[in-house]
């Protein structure tokens, strides 16, 4: 399924302003679908776009505008209770998170898997093809 990110997403993705995104967009140099900007499409214009390294850098962005400031809600952390309850759901978050991973990395052997079945039943172009998904997917994920 084509993954689709709105405009400010992508512009903070590609560290440009919105305005200078919708630009590109109005000029023709990238397309959209619904209002929002197709992943590839935005490889397709930015091809030395890092897309994992981007996702990142929006995360501990995302992480930092979220975090608590210092004056203000900082306070209520130094209540030992409520320091305690960010503490306990800090770890069913993470618990939460494991479990998701590991699921992912099953998920991901399987289709190694059946890809290895698929090259070990097929013609040599299409061999070709999955070999190289194959170990465009494991590059990935050992990176």
């Amino acid at each position: 399924m084509a993954r689709l990110l709105t405009l400010a997403k992508a512009a903070r993705l590609l560290g440009i302003t919105r305005t200078a995104l919708q630009r590109e967009i109005r000029d023709g140099k990238i397309d959209t679908f619904e209002g929002q900007i197709l992943v590839t499409e935005l490889e397709r214009a930015y091809p030395s776009i890092d897309l994992d390294r981007s996702a990142m850098v929006e995360r501990a962005r995302f992480i930092k505008d979220n975090a608590l400031s210092r004056r203000g809600q900082g306070k209520e952390l130094s209540d030992p209770e409520r320091l305690q309850e960010r503490v306990a759901k800090l770890q069913n978050d993470l618990a939460a998170a494991n479990i998701q991973l590991r699921w992912y990395a099953e998920i991901l052997e399987e289709l190694l898997l059946k890809m290895q079945d698929l090259q070990d039943n097929c013609n040599r172009e299409q061999e070709i093809v999955i070999a190289s998904i194959t170990a465009w997917l494991r590059y990935k994920v050992e990176n």
